[in-house]
């Protein structure tokens, strides 16, 4: 058994020493009196060998340069410099193809200059290949030393060219780390299946199995069975379910809520997603109308007491919007005035229940914050754009790349289609406001949001307002063309206000 360690990066003088020790080369392990690496020399090409052979170990190998045969320090005169971990890469890449792992330290033994160099295998398992012939001019005549497209390896204490014989050690690392790839690729199918077969069974059993407390891969499954088998009762009880429990939750205070609340609101916002996505505007117009039911609840004559009342409201307002930002995305624009326009408040009546929310955030100075507890700008924009990548109902039409792992404070990419689309739902709620209130009151219906950031997040939206009458039919029905330009305009103009004040201009 060779007692050499796996090369694991370690070049320090403890490995060095546990290396000395052994007293003799392994398959693992070369000792080399001398090696120099002069450009242009058979010995620099002959180095190149040795560190191609470790590298097609599985467990790579070690060179220890400055010894003899049994580990003690010759005295050889080393140039250090020639060993630095970034020349050796750059030596080995050279005449290498593939991934190089290479460390390296220099260390004094007994007065002597010993190096060590430690060569790990390639992460992907592979091995490498010379890329050219290379020649030696040392020896008066030009030597072709290293030929491209041979392999070496190491046969005990030596280092020579495969044979077909070594093929099937040299790729079994690759082999045995696809495998591992497939079976974890398929342990994570069989769980999806498993999670769907459970949503599927949870659909076609009786209509209470259908709660909200389930896992939500499981949820959105069996909503979808459940719309795609026209499975009125279980939608039914299941909004009824969402709405009992939450009014139960409130009961005890939104603080007491707490992260139950939260994930009834995230279940309630898959079923108004899931029911966009597949056009089903009762169970849409259902879910929504319970959820203001829990939006009124937190307040006190339309005020905020606390400032976790506060908070919850603007999370199921950013909900909201985040449904909306995927109706933007579907072109389902029968959406947009059913879910904002929700009327809210008591002294002051705000047409829709999205500004309520900002107002009494603000009343109570209520921000958003990243995880560092640092505040973070972009109001109900900024919280829609996180939800939509915690919650999968949110993107159906979406590949994961482009919405996971998108935290609060997040600089959005240039061409980010969730926070385009969250901008251009924002912008859409704000005019529908705008139109359904008199004019003296304008200005206290709607917030752009979208303000915070630049102007071409909303730029193809407002192009298409401006010049699809179709468009601004379906969005705005029972609506002149006029009426809707003049909102816009107002909405606009207020976004380029506060554009100006928050830094940018439009």
């Amino acid at each position: 058994m060779d007692p050499v360690p796996a090369a694991d990066g370690r070049v320090d003088r403890e490995r060095l020493d546990e290396l000395l020790a052994l007293q003799t080369e392994f398959d693992g392990l070369d000792f080399k009196q001398e090696r120099s690496l002069a450009k242009g020399t058979k010995g620099r090409l002959e180095f190149v060998k040795d560190c191609a052979a470790m590298l097609s170990r599985p467990q790579g190998g070690y060179l220890v340069i400055g010894v003899d045969g049994a580990g003690v320090p010759s005295g050889a005169a080393i140039e250090a410099a020639d060993y630095d971990a970034s020349r050796l890469h750059d030596l080995l890449t050279k005449h290498l193809e593939g991934q190089v792992s290479v460390s390296s330290s220099v260390h004094t033994v007994d007065g002597n200059t010993v190096v060590l160099v430690c060569l790990r295998r390639r992460d992907d398992g592979l091995f490498p290949v010379v890329k050219a012939d290379f020649v030696a001019n040392d020896g008066g005549t030009p030597t072709i030393v290293l030929r491209g497209g041979d392999v070496y390896v190491r046969e005990g204490t030596k280092t020579r060219k495969w044979r077909s014989a070594d093929l099937s050690g040299l790729i079994a690392p690759h082999v045995a780390m696809v495998r591992q790839e497939e079976r974890a690729r398929l342990a994570e199918l069989m769980d999806a299946l498993r999670r769907e077969y459970q949503g599927l069974a949870l659909a076609a059993g009786p209509a209470a199995a259908l709660t909200w407390q389930i896992g939500q891969e499981q949820f959105d499954t069996a909503v979808t069975e459940a719309i795609r088998r026209s499975d009125t009762s279980a939608l039914r009880l299941l909004v009824l379910g969402l709405q009992r429990d939450g009014l139960g939750l409130l009961t005890q205070g939104a603080a007491a809520a707490g992260e139950d609340l939260l994930q009834l609101l995230d279940r309630a916002t898959a079923v108004a997603a899931i029911a966009v996505t597949l056009s089903n505007e009762q169970l849409a117009d259902d879910v929504v109308t319970m959820l203001t039911r829990l939006y009124h609840r937190l307040y006190v004559n339309g005020e905020a007491l606390t400032n976790t009342a506060a908070d919850r409201g603007l999370a199921i307002a950013a909900r909201i919007l985040a449904v909306i930002a995927l109706a933007v995305r579907l072109d389902q624009w029968w959406v947009i005035r059913k879910l904002a326009l929700r009327p809210a408040g008591d002294t002051i009546v705000y047409v829709s229940w999205l500004r309520h929310a900002q107002v009494q955030a603000a009343r109570r100075h209520v921000v958003l914050t990243n995880t560092a507890a640092e505040p973070v700008g972009g109001g109900l924009v900024a919280a829609a754009r996180q939800l939509i990548s915690t919650l999968p109902a949110l993107r159906p039409d979406l590949p994961g790349h482009l919405v996971d792992d998108l935290p609060l404070g997040t600089p959005p990419a240039p061409g980010d289609p969730v926070i385009d689309s969250v901008c251009q739902a924002d912008l859409l709620w704000c005019v529908a406001a705008a139109l359904d209130t008199p004019p003296q009151r304008t200005r206290y219906q709607f917030y752009p949001s979208f303000a915070w950031l630049y102007e071409h997040r909303i730029a193809p939206m407002v192009h298409r307002l401006r010049t699809d009458e179709n468009l601004t039919k379906d969005v705005y029905p029972g609506r002149a063309i006029d009426e809707v330009r003049r909102a816009l305009d107002e909405v606009l103009e207020l976004a380029a206000q506060e554009g100006g004040r928050l830094g940018h201009f439009w």
